[in-house]
């Protein structure tokens, strides 16, 4: 049975990479794609301000100097691919821990890795497949040993958070976690917490050594950049409404019909397994309730760490319904489950594209690809963000109200002297 869920798994993961290449982007998109490609291109950086992705940033710049006549596009999204299959790969470990069921966990293997979110991330110039390969293995290790009552990893777990901290700061959300998995971890001596500690402020050292060091922003840019301060730290009532519903919506998108068995795996946590339940919680609550409230137009990825905790969750509830499948049918659920998202968010776009209300909606947004870029994950016909700040630049089309990125778009096609600085 182990050999025979080795090999459904490699299957799938090989047809999930399948995936993300066939949909990969080839340009930079329009959110921080462009920044990260300028970054990059311009070498090590020692920038830690809150937006700069300290690790991230220097990574792609060592995958650019290892590959150096590869495409830059290329490398950075092959980059995001690879470390979101690192990430599969844990995501899958942590669901068996739940489940104890090595062939239903596919299922909900399948279900997140075809998810709207993480498909996206996994096929453009984004940090958050390389941010979350580091969380995820820190939960993995963590539940681990809270399941086992055991404290084999409290050092690696620290490691892992303060390379987390390092690629974004929203890491720190993870810390009452920590103070949990301390407090819960049977025999778990001062000492290993203390190292533990240490280790997780030496790793993290860099995002406060450096601009001390170096004088290069104040301290407070670690952990917002200056121009987010306000939208960070606000609390407004209509926001927080319109941030829930917003994230119920995300989420729904995301899990469509397996929402049904998150929610059932929820209730099962509570009734049958409390140390789960509670670690679910104090893993997803913080950061979900903060991206709830963040409202910028992008923050449906601060959701992707909760994401994976709600599909552990969600195999529980899975697992439950199972019970009433004989396995010989499985094989043929695994197969549904890889073509279920897809199918879902195709015909999502084609119906959406017939009405009237939602085409007039995304007219303005044709630029970027209209409503296929909102509804379909997949990036195999993105714009080059690039070409069209080019045109723009000389008079050949008009400017775009919302297009944020124009002016890092001009810096960069300056710098590579595709455009003349007068």
């Amino acid at each position: 049975m182990k050999q025979k869920s080795h090999f459904f798994f490699s299957g799938i993961l090989l047809g999930i990479a399948i995936v993300y290449l066939l949909t990969r982007s080839s340009y930079p998109g329009f959110g921080d794609s462009i920044g990260f490609l300028l970054f990059a291109e311009r070498g090590f950086d020692l920038a830690t301000n809150a937006t700069s992705h300290f690790l991230y940033t220097n990574v792609n710049h060592l995958a650019l100097v290892l590959f150096p006549q590869a495409n830059p596009v290329s490398v950075l999204v092959g980059v995001s691919l690879v470390f979101s299959l690192f990430c599969i790969i844990f995501t899958y470990k942590y669901i068996k821990l739940i489940s104890k069921d090595t062939i239903k966990t596919l299922i909900p293997l399948l279900i997140f890795a075809l998810s709207f979110t993480w498909w996206r991330q996994s096929v453009i110039v984004e940090v958050y497949t390389f941010y979350c390969f580091w969380i995820i293995t820190s939960l993995y290790l963590m539940l681990k040993d809270i399941l086992n009552e055991q404290h084999k990893y409290p050092i690696p777990i620290a490691a892992l958070l303060g390379l987390g901290t390092l690629t974004h700061i929203q890491t720190i959300l993870f810390f009452p976690l920590l103070g949990w998995y301390f407090l819960s971890v049977k025999n778990i001596s001062k000492k290993s917490i203390f190292f533990s500690v240490i280790v997780l402020i030496l790793v993290a050292s860099p995002l406060i050594v450096l601009p001390l060091w170096l004088k290069s922003h104040n301290l407070s840019a670690v952990f917002f950049d200056n121009q987010y301060r306000g939208t960070v730290l606000s609390l407004n009532l209509e926001d927080l409404v319109k941030g829930t519903l917003r994230s119920l919506g995300y989420l729904i998108y995301n899990f469509h019909i397996f929402t049904i068995f998150i929610i059932r795996g929820i209730q099962i946590a509570w009734n049958e397994n409390r140390k789960l339940f509670w670690f679910s919680l104090i893993a997803a609550g913080p950061v979900w309730v903060f991206a709830m409230r963040y409202n910028v137009s992008d923050n449906y990825v601060f959701f992707l760490v909760p994401y994976i905790i709600l599909t552990g969750l969600g195999s529980l509830g899975l697992k439950k319904f199972g019970e009433h499948i004989h396995r010989k049918f499985l094989p043929a659920f695994i197969l549904v489950a890889f073509f279920l998202s897809p199918t879902i968010y195709w015909t999502t776009w084609k119906i959406a594209e017939q009405i009237e209300s939602l085409t007039v909606w995304a007219a303005p947004k044709t630029y970027k690809g209209g409503l296929k870029y909102y509804l379909w994950p997949g990036q195999e016909t993105s714009t080059d963000p690039l070409e069209l700040a080019k045109k723009i630049y000389t008079g050949e089309i008009s400017p775009i109200d919302d297009f944020e990125r124009y002016p890092v778009a001009i810096e960069y096609l300056k710098e590579k002297g595709e455009i003349n600085e007068n």
